[in-house]
C-alpha cells in the first residue's frame, strides 16, 4: 500500500464519520416512531428520567400545566412507577419488553409493555402496563396509561 493510498482510506473514514455526525445532529429523530417502540420508550423514560419532560412531551400528549404527572392519576400506575423507580435507584437491572398490540381503530393502538427485573421476561414477576397511542399529525403519541 502506498502512502497516498493510506491517506485515501483515512480520508474516507473521516468523511464517513463526519456524515454520520451530521446525520445524527441534522434531523434523524432519536426517539422511536413505531407504536410498540414508542410505548416502551415512554415507559422507560417515566421510570428512569421522569424529569425529562421535553423527551416525554415529544412522544406523549398531556396537559402542559401537569406534565407527565397527568399519567399518574391512576393508583395502580402510580404504585407501579414508584416501585420501579425505587428498584432502578437501588441498582436493579430492569428489562422492558413489548407484548401484544391491538388496534381498536386505524388511528389507535394499545400496546402491552412489561417491566421485569433482569433482561429476560419471566425471570421475576413483571409489572404490566397498557399504553394507548393515537396517531396525531402523522406521529404516534401516547395518550393514556394503565397498569395491571
Amino acid at each position: 500500500m502506498t502512502a497516498g493510498g493510506g491517506r485515501g482510506i483515512g480520508r474516507a473514514g473521516q468523511l464517513l464519520a463526519a456524515w454520520l455526525c451530521l446525520t445524527l445532529i441534522g434531523g434523524c429523530p432519536l426517539r422511536p416512531s413505531e407504536p410498540e417502540s414508542r410505548a416502551a420508550y415512554f415507559i422507560e423514560k417515566l421510570i428512569r428520567e421522569p424529569q425529562a419532560v421535553e423527551d416525554l412531551q415529544a412522544v406523549a400528549v398531556f396537559p402542559a400545566e401537569r406534565g407527565p404527572e397527568a399519567f399518574l392519576d391512576d393508583l395502580p400506575v402510580r404504585t407501579a412507577l414508584m416501585y420501579l423507580r425505587a428498584r432502578a435507584r437501588l441498582g436493579a437491572e430492569l428489562g422492558i419488553h413489548t407484548g401484544g398490540a391491538s388496534t381498536p381503530a386505524p388511528d389507535r393502538r394499545r400496546v402491552a409493555v412489561s417491566v421485569s427485573e433482569g433482561l429476560v421476561i419471566g425471570a421475576t414477576e413483571a409489572v404490566r402496563f397498557q399504553v394507548e397511542l393515537s396517531r396525531r399529525d402523522d406521529q404516534w403519541m401516547v395518550t393514556r396509561l394503565s397498569a395491571d
